[in-house]
């Protein structure tokens, strides 16, 4: 420590002895696109802790889950990851901020030791991009946050100190925000959280490994033996001025303290004369059994947080689970989509102008294209010549078939889709955060989802879900004729052992006749729910198909099916053998590696039993 003045007013007199922070992703019009103004929450995360970030996206930082309570509805909250530089990870992380657009991240390297420069890059931010909101909250991506009792406690401050009052936080800065110059005493100067008291300093240990490194000082960064009272680094509320005071101060500092949360929340504030309030709620430190068990518990004050909670993570915070917990949805069915005359009455496709130039009964093959974290680097550089060489192979075998290209976040200009529409007659892109009649749907509609959106297009007699990446065989060709020839409705093929679901993703059709109108429109109010379909993300497509879809279409569906017929016993075999085990219908481009033994004789046809690869 090297704070040495004797009044914190005499901080003003000394210039600061650091630089502002540098940001490699510096994400400057959040707050503006995300009306930011009453609470802005700050989740610190590693830049390798993709999946943490997720189900926090999923669970409790989905800030719809606040919005959709009645009592919060006003309450303006938003919540994005600081994320430090990892250089085995920066092109991910840039990923995911196309895909997410909510990481600021901050140029430090990941070390323990940083944890209080960290910390405060979070109030420069703030300060810098977010000036006009009144509360920071600041916590962990290992940590589970009851949102609710949060946005209820915000709630509460905001009417106490009389939110009319705290508007113009633009005028804050370090001369009237320390000490007897803080010139605006309507606004709080606190800091709420789980208050630590007395806690000891260690300057020296025995025993290295119980005591871990990191939280040893020696008595030149602290002399004292005890700690001011300080926060949990859990999570902590701190106002708009605390946080222009702490940051004044600590760009003073020569030698800051490499403990984050008793530097941050208990030395400065203490130096400032910053009250630090408790939250009064519980935590939990170790729970680790089932995330909405945990929360139903009857206790004399309800739970904050949960700490520790990375298998949480990986059961309780499931797609379904998720989305039908009484915790975020209590007791509440999602709201189906039932405009129908909304796309009844529209003369515009569900893709563009110029797939709507090509008129009514128009046969669609649906396909998506979008950059995902869980996409390969391999599969990312080659989007566009799979593209290229489906819509080739497309134009041999589908002739009568347009290909309808749902993209988003993808390394191409416009000028570039229009080149490849002047090449290929049969290729319409779509664009999904312009939809015509629907308007952006990225928001809400998963990737993989998007491309089942001509099952709600009038405009479309015929529509078959594919993959770019896997190749059209004339085995796929002569099956889909049989289904085009039959009676059913809805067409379903299963080539491989592991194609153990009801509905795959990409190897399913529809035909979209008046005598067909009512399961269709069974189909589409879900589909266009915006509180259902954001629960299928990822590979959730299946998930969504095999719930919502296949109920309606079971009876109704030829399945072509070579492996799975006892679990399916109205599937029929293709109508023509295997060239190779290698050579599935889905198989991923170039198909050289995944393979499988001989199909079950019973999923033979009757008269060539002796197909091997059937």
């Amino acid at each position: 420590m090297s704070i040495r003045w004797k009044r914190s007013t005499d901080l003003l007199k000394t210039s600061p002895v650091r630089e502002e922070f540098q940001y490699e992703i510096p994400n400057l019009d959040y707050c503006h696109n995300h009306n930011t103004s009453d609470i802005l929450i700050f989740v610190v995360s590693k830049s390798i802790n993709y999946n943490m970030r997720d189900a926090i996206r999923r669970t409790w930082g989905n800030m719809a889950y606040v919005k959709g309570v009645k009592q919060f509805s006003t309450l303006n909250i938003s919540l994005i990851f600081l994320i430090d530089i990892d250089e085995t990870n920066m092109k991910n992380v840039k990923l995911e901020q196309n895909l997410f657009g909510d990481i600021v991240q901050v140029i430090l390297p990941q070390h323990y030791t940083l944890a209080t420069l960290r910390d405060m890059s979070i109030l420069d931010w703030t300060i810098r991009y977010c000036s006009q909101v009144k509360f920071t909250f600041k916590t962990d991506d290992d940590v589970f946050i009851n949102i609710f009792l949060l946005a209820k406690f915000v709630q509460t401050l905001l009417f106490t100190y009389n939110n009319r009052t705290m508007q113009n936080l633009t005028s804050l800065n370090c001369e009237n925000s320390i000490g007897n110059n803080n010139k605006l005493k309507s606004y709080p100067q606190t800091l709420y959280g789980f208050l630590i008291k007395d806690a000891v300093a260690i300057h020296s240990t025995t025993d290295p490994i119980s005591e871990s490194a990191r939280y040893i000082v020696t008595e030149d960064e602290y002399p004292c033996d005890r700690y001011p009272s300080y926060l949990s680094g859990f999570g902590y509320l701190i106002s708009a001025t605390a946080r222009y005071a702490i940051l004044c101060t600590f760009y003073r500092d020569k030698s800051p303290l490499p403990l984050s949360d008793v530097y941050v929340t208990g030395i400065l504030p203490e130096y400032l004369r910053i009250q630090r309030q408790s939250f009064n709620f519980d935590i939990s430190y170790r729970e680790n059994d089932n995330c909405e068990d945990f929360f139903k518990k009857k206790t004399s004050r309800p739970y904050a947080f949960l700490f520790y909670i990375n298998n949480i993570f990986l059961t309780w915070c499931s797609k379904d689970t998720v989305c039908e917990t009484s915790i975020f949805c209590k007791k509440k069915k999602p709201k189906l989509f039932d405009n129908y005359l909304l796309l009844e009455n529209t003369v515009d496709t569900l893709c563009s102008e110029r797939a709507t130039r090509r008129g009514y009964h128009q046969n669609i093959i649906g396909v998506s294209a979008y950059i995902s974290l869980i996409d390969s680097v391999e599969l990312i550089n080659s989007i566009w010549k799979y593209l290229l060489i489906y819509l080739e192979e497309v134009r041999l075998k589908y002739p009568k078939w347009i290909v309808r290209v749902y993209y988003h976040n993808i390394n191409v200009s416009l000028a570039d889709i229009k080149n490849i529409e002047n090449l290929y007659k049969n290729v319409d892109f779509c664009d999904v955060q312009n939809i015509p009649v629907l308007g952006n749907i990225v928001n809400y509609m998963p990737g993989k989802i998007q491309r089942f959106l001509p099952l709600a297009d009038k405009f479309v007699d015929y529509y078959m879900s594919r993959d770019i990446d896997s190749p059209i065989f004339d085995r796929e060709v002569s099956a889909v004729n049989e289904w085009i020839a039959s009676d059913k409705m809805f067409h379903i093929m299963r080539d491989h052992p592991q194609h153990d679901t009801a509905i795959l993703g990409g190897l399913w059709g529809i035909k979209k006749f008046e005598s067909n109108r009512q399961i269709i429109y069974e189909m589409i109010k879900y589909l266009l729910s915006i509180d259902l379909v954001p629960c299928y993300n990822r590979k959730g497509d299946q998930q969504f198909l095999e719930k919502y879809i296949w109920p309606l279409i079971r009876t109704n569906s030829l399945q072509h099916d070579s492996f799975l017929c006892r679990r399916f016993p109205t599937a029929e075999p293709f109508p023509t053998r295997k060239n190779s085990s290698l050579h599935f219908i889905g198989c991923k481009r170039p198909c050289i590696h995944d393979t499988h033994g001989p199909c079950p004789i019973v999923c033979r046809p009757k008269t060539h039993r002796n197909w091997t690869f059937c």
